[in-house]
């Protein structure tokens, strides 16, 4: 198995590579992974593979604590405790 990284401009390179078959995958951060299988590569070849990396799914976690205060909604006006101003 072999890595690269990829440059400042997104690009990567790699050396050496015996003719025959291959896979190349690409991974980062949120982003979904990316694979490309059976790839030949022929004897003295230079070959060029784009990889376009597509978002991920993001998953968000929302959780809601129904411990908290409870507004009564049925006074009347006139009936709010001290201290409340009522505006319209």
């Amino acid at each position: 198995m072999q890595r690269a990284r990829t440059n400042g401009s997104g690009l990567y390179t790699t050396c050496a590579v015996q003719p025959g078959k291959y896979s190349l995958s690409a991974e980062a951060g949120r982003f979904a992974r990316f694979e490309e299988k059976a790839i030949t590569v022929q004897t003295a070849q230079n070959l060029t593979l784009d990889v376009k990396l597509e978002i991920g799914n993001a998953k968000e976690t929302v959780n809601v604590d129904g411990s908290g205060i409870q507004v009564n909604t049925s006074w009347p006006v006139s009936a709010f405790p001290p201290g409340l101003t009522w505006a319209r």
